[in-house]
């Protein structure tokens, strides 16, 4: 290998290294909202559904341990209970959950607005959703990776929900002129 494409090799592994630690500092954010639905959602008495649980279906359960926890998704992984396509109406009883958690789900679903409709008809009353999508993130899951969300979208397709809150999960972590336009992922809260 000549010294050349050693520098690069080195130059990438470095980036990628960089990204991984961003990642790593992004999952850790999301998990603390995790623990703190868990806090409030963790009790026999809730109710509790993950959208496109995939590989975390198992981690999920175990932190929602006490709720009745159901894990769906499109394809069947360890911990997944139900193989379930939101796109296809009335696959949720209705007025039945307390807590629904889509994380990195929307963005590959190519008619959201569908699966919104049915989050929301599938929520209690004063049920809650968060939900987590990308906005500066590579293309995952080809070909079925359709969208990119702004906070002003979210608002406008949570409409039918009262109470959204919408925090932004930046690149540099902190607010840095520049950098604070650089938002990995919005994460959303909305109360039915």
């Amino acid at each position: 290998m000549s010294i050349d494409r050693v520098s690069q090799y080195e130059i990438r592994m470095r980036t990628k290294k960089f990204f991984d630690l961003l990642l790593f500092l992004q999952n850790r954010k999301i998990q603390k909202f995790l623990n703190d639905l868990a806090e409030k959602y963790n009790a026999p008495a809730c109710k509790v559904l993950e959208i496109g649980a995939g590989t975390e279906a198992l981690a999920h359960k175990k932190l929602f341990g006490r709720a009745f926890f159901t894990a769906t998704d499109i394809r069947k992984y360890e911990g997944v209970d139900y193989i379930l396509d939101l796109t296809s109406p009335r696959g949720l009883k209705s007025d039945f959950f307390d807590l629904i958690i889509c994380m990195n789900v929307l963005e590959q679903i190519a008619h959201p607005d569908k699966v919104l409709n049915e989050v929301h008809r599938a929520l209690k009353m004063g049920g809650e959703l968060f939900l987590v999508t990308p906005f500066l993130f590579p293309i995952h899951d080809p070909p079925h990776d359709f969208y990119r969300y702004t906070e002003y979208a979210l608002v406008e397709m949570l409409n039918k929900f009262s109470g959204v809150s919408i925090e932004k999960i930046h690149l540099m972590m902190m607010k840095l002129g520049f950098f604070d336009r650089l938002v990995l992922n919005y994460v959303a809260r909305a109360v039915k």
